[in-house]
């Protein structure tokens, strides 16, 4: 047999070799590092080098024969860069005549012949190398770094599918463990149910938990019984629901310590299979009990809001009514800004409404006319909350009728701000009437003061006379002021055989009264 022959068997054993290495090795990096040392084991290679250029990441995978001397890692790494700088076609080898940027290097290691062999479609410029002291017949090896090109390139593009699923799932159960829900599917034709997820109080599952049970066992297991019919209603009705029909319930299981039901959401997908039969039910179930027990005692919180607005609203109703009932003008006034904030309806005596006052600020007002009482408003905006009563008169708004209110004033303070309640009474009848008892009073003093009798009034209480009449001095002879002087009882007016008995009269009178 020939040598020729002889190399021929070895590199087309060394295939094999290579493919168990790619389909059996736990990871790409211990088959390719095999391969290298197999390569240059089993034929006259000086070193074996696979180039990949992954995620920006380059990594070389090599081996050098043992035998060699003028070879190292350092040396190999300086061919490896100046083969990547080098624009490639795909399935074409290249020998050391390609090489004049690094045929130096080639030279002093004695290097005769570089066999380089593009891996897949080349896009990220990854290579198979191999290096020999002699000239080669280079269609020995194309069958062979063909075929193990498409190889590397099928496992190392499955490695990082791989890598990228794993790393998927770790952010995937990562992300489930944070949200606190449990992802399932069921399958209605193997009545199997797989669970995914953590949710310590719905139940704690394993990745990939497998559950074989009726679909209905299931749920009745642990579903709060006064959501049972419901629930099982509500899943029953989604089975007959189209392909891909979303739906979603809460109801109430049993949690994982068996104590007591909490609350639970559940969303879900029906998928049919091709003759449009259910087939299987994918979907969440999240614990929502912490959440749901919040939106109860918002819920009791809402309704004592609502019953407690409600009063409010009926108590603000009922002062409003009062207010507007009154015959007195009663409004309020911001001090901070001199603004009228309310007056109720009683300001229709001076031909106003309500609207025309309200906004308005009374240091607006023109001085002229209302000057008295703008000045009350200022002394009583300066106290603190003494209530003050002054008497002032207010035009109409024609200026027709000049009208007398009884103006009493009172400070309040609201959220921090400082206000003014004003009270505008209307006066005017009782002043008719304290001027008629003044003329009845004037006339009955003229009539007392001109007959013969002497009359007089004595408060009991303050031991004084509250009147005496005029014509006493032209009666007893002596003065109004000496009469009032002396008492109720004066002995020198009185004849000394009455005095006595006239005391005793008017004793008995008062004891009597």
């Amino acid at each position: 047999m020939s040598a020729k022959t002889n190399t021929e068997n070895n590199i087309n054993s060394l295939l094999p070799f290579c493919y168990e290495q790619l389909i059996n090795r736990s990871n790409i990096s211990d088959a390719l590092q095999s391969i290298t040392k197999c390569i240059v084991e089993n034929t006259d290679a000086v070193f074996s080098c696979v180039f990949l250029n992954k995620a920006n990441e380059k990594r070389t995978y090599q081996y050098i024969n043992k035998n060699n001397t003028t070879l190292n890692k350092s040396i190999i790494t300086q061919i490896t860069d100046e083969i990547v700088n080098v624009n490639i076609e795909p399935n074409i080898l290249y020998t050391e005549a390609n090489f004049s940027a690094i045929k130096n290097i080639i030279h002093a290691t004695e290097i005769n012949t570089i066999l380089i062999f593009p891996i897949s479609k080349n896009e990220l410029k990854e290579f198979i190398i191999i290096a020999f002291k002699h000239k080669i017949n280079t269609e020995q090896y194309h069958t062979l770094l063909q075929k193990l090109a498409v190889a590397i390139s099928n496992s190392s593009t499955t490695e990082n599918i791989r890598n990228e699923l794993y790393l998927r799932s770790d952010v995937y159960e990562s992300t489930l463990a944070t949200l606190n829900q449990l992802i399932w599917d069921f399958d209605f034709r193997t009545n199997v149910i797989h669970v995914l997820g953590f949710a310590p109080r719905i139940g704690n599952f394993i990745p990939q938990q497998t559950i074989t049970t009726d679909f209905k066992d299931w749920l009745q297991k642990d579903t709060h019984p006064d959501d049972l019919v419901r629930t099982i209603n509500h899943f029953q009705n989604s089975i007959n629901l189209p392909d891909k029909s979303t739906t979603e319930i809460i109801f109430r299981v049993l949690e994982a310590t068996k104590k007591e039901y909490i609350w639970v959401h559940v969303k879900h997908t029906l998928l049919c299979d091709d003759e449009g039969k259910p087939a299987i039910m994918v979907g969440s179930i999240s614990d929502i009990h912490d959440s749901k027990q919040v939106a109860f005692e918002l819920e009791k919180h809402k309704e004592k809001n609502e019953e407690l607005i409600q009063m409010l609203r009926e108590n603000n109703e009922k002062f409003i009514t009062i207010l507007n009932s009154s015959k007195d003008i009663i409004f309020t006034i911001d001090l901070q800004t001199g603004q009228i904030e309310n007056v109720n309806k009683a300001i229709k005596k001076l031909g106003y409404s309500p609207k025309e006052w309200v906004g308005q600020y009374y240091t607006q007002w023109t001085l002229e006319k209302r000057k008295k009482f703008h000045d009350m408003l200022k002394h009583a905006s300066e106290s603190n909350t003494s209530v003050r009563s002054r008497q002032v008169s207010f035009a109409t708004k024609d200026n027709k009728k000049l009208i007398p209110f009884e103006f009493s004033t009172s400070v309040f303070y609201f959220k921090e701000k400082k206000y003014l309640l004003c009270i505008l009474r209307d006066i005017t009848e009782r002043l008719e009437h304290e001027n008629s008892i003044k003329k009845v009073t004037e006339q009955l003093t003229h009539l007392i003061n001109n007959i013969n009798d002497v009359y007089a009034i004595y408060n009991l209480k303050e031991k004084k006379y509250e009147f005496v009449s005029d014509n006493i001095e032209n009666l007893l002879g002596c003065s109004k002021a000496d009469f009032i002087a002396h008492g109720l009882y004066w002995e020198d007016l009185v004849y000394t055989d009455d005095y006595v008995s006239a005391k005793n009269q008017m004793n008995e009178i008062i004891k009597n009264k």
